[in-house]
């Protein structure tokens, strides 16, 4: 009987993750320059109003107050479900890492954009900016950076409001 409640007991789950902020920007563009999704509870709503981007470029540059205006625009189940991946292979040293921001490589600093990534997870918000060149990313990340660039490819052009 005792042992019925030992895994119960013994182990607990991993944390959840509260929700994922990922999206590629672009410093010199037109349009859509910073089109940022933000997965939470079974749902993903889109920001397309280029916030991030002005607010970061224009506002706050160099200092960064990442700001998405995530105004209810909420994407299909579909939609949701090709974002799942990216919310369920977040590195764990991403996850475990002590550092409230970190930068990988040098993103958008030659005109190549990059991956912005904020992750709150155990009550605790991280923001971390990845080159989308691969040559100065370590290997570990090399995978994610790969499946975020794959799934905001598969979204581009999608329509987004229920």
């Amino acid at each position: 009987m005792i042992l019925m409640f030992l895994p119960v007991t013994c182990f607990s789950q991993k944390p959840k993750v509260d929700y994922l902020i990922f999206g590629v920007y672009c410093g010199e563009c037109i349009g859509h320059c910073a089109t940022m999704y933000k997965v939470e509870e079974e749902k993903i709503i889109v920001d397309t109003s280029n916030a991030y981007f002005w607010h970061n470029y224009w506002h706050n540059y160099p200092g960064r107050n990442d700001t998405a205006l995530f105004t209810g625009c909420e994407g299909t189940n579909g939609l949701y479900l090709l974002a799942k991946p990216v919310m369920d292979s977040i590195p764990v040293s991403l996850l475990d890492s002590n550092l409230h921001s970190c930068t990988f490589g040098a993103p958008d600093s030659r005109d190549q954009c990059g991956i912005y990534l904020e992750i709150s997870y155990n009550g605790k918000v991280k923001k971390f900016y990845i080159d989308t060149d691969t040559s100065d990313l370590p290997p570990w990340l090399l995978g994610y950076q790969a499946l975020i660039k794959k799934t905001e490819r598969q979204f581009y052009g999608t329509h987004w409001c229920k």
